[in-house]
């Protein structure tokens, strides 16, 4: 193995360990993190030998075991090795065409499910009067409950603002316990003009009332629930409770399941366990600390799941035409 080629090995095998270890960031966050760091390794890489290129083979499909629970990331690693180079010769210069191509092909994700829930739910000049039934969830001065961090809601907020023209919402922002990672999402939304007002997530029920609509993400898609942040199906139950609908915004990666992954796999994941210490660093002898990071939320407590390929109602809502009431 020579000096170069085993550097494209270790910085591939120090990626995934990297990407791996963010308990921070949600599934598409995670593949893009992936995505751009081997585009930046390959480029104009030299082409590995056949034990080399066995090797790298090897750690993405090692790597899988990672990822359960975080479906856009499988998607990724599962096309690259459907389409993994058999040959070392023009090796890097291949795999670079296959993440190139990849990155083209969902580069424009975000925007589609943008454009989907505006095609659905199209914008109010004004706020609708009390108990008017209409066909729309956002207007100037809507008040809206984002949870955690997601790079799709992100996206969402930044073209309400830069296509819809919507400038003076209202944002509630959850902390999201452990790793309080809904303060880097509140950074975000700062910086894109809005006024944020942050609360931690057992706060809710505080401001729910305030709010004409939830948007969460989501980590996977499954028939009869979607997964994603703890703290989700508190909010799902509380907004339900409110009359407030809740819309979920995800990708159709989302929903990937690999062949080789059971149900039982799934709800492994959904139940996965972090790092005790994120909670509790230190506790007494006796206490046992759990830190479960994912959950999933009954599709029914959603009114609507929004893709770049449709608007798919949640079973608790079958009907577009949504007002709640104010009380």
């Amino acid at each position: 193995m020579n000096a170069w080629t085993q550097g494209i090995v270790g910085k591939v095998n120090n990626l995934l360990r990297e990407v791996a270890a963010d308990r921070r960031s949600g599934s598409l966050t995670l593949q893009k993190k992936l995505e751009t760091g081997l585009l930046s390794i390959f480029f104009e890489a030299p082409d590995p030998d056949p034990e080399e290129l066995l090797e790298l083979f090897h750690l993405f499909s090692h790597a899988r075991s990672d990822y359960y629970g975080f479906p856009v990331v499988l998607h990724f690693l599962d096309r690259l090795l459907a389409r993994f180079p058999e040959h070392h010769e023009r090796a890097s210069g291949q795999i670079y065409d296959i993440l190139l191509a990849y990155r083209k092909a969902w580069q424009n994700v975000d925007e589609r499910i943008f454009d989907h829930f505006l095609e659905q739910f199209p914008v109010l000049p004004e706020a609708p009067r009390p108990e008017e039934e209409v066909h729309a969830f956002l207007w100037p001065g809507a008040g809206i409950m984002v949870h955690s961090q997601s790079g799709t809601v992100i996206s969402f907020l930044r073209m309400l603002k830069e296509k819809a023209r919507l400038h003076d919402l209202r944002l509630y922002q959850t902390e999201s316990r452990p790793l309080l990672e809904g303060r880097e999402q509140a950074r975000h939304l700062t910086k894109m003009g809005y006024q944020v007002t942050f609360l931690p997530d057992a706060a809710i029920s505080v401001v729910m009332r305030e709010c004409d609509l939830v948007i969460l993400g989501a980590d996977t898609l499954g028939d009869t629930y979607f997964v994603n942040k703890t703290g989700s199906y508190p909010i799902a139950l509380m907004a339900a409770e409110a009359g407030v609908p809740l819309v979920v915004l995800a990708d159709s990666r989302k929903a990937y399941e690999p062949e080789n992954t059971g149900k039982e796999d799934r709800h492994n994941v959904i139940v996965a366990q972090g790092d005790p210490g994120e909670v509790w660093e230190d506790p007494p002898r006796g206490i046992e600390v759990v830190n479960i990071f994912l959950e999933p939320v009954p599709n029914d407590l959603a009114s609507f799941i929004v893709t770049e390929e449709d608007v798919y109602p949640g079973d608790g809502w079958p009907h577009a035409v949504y007002r709640r009431k104010k009380t």
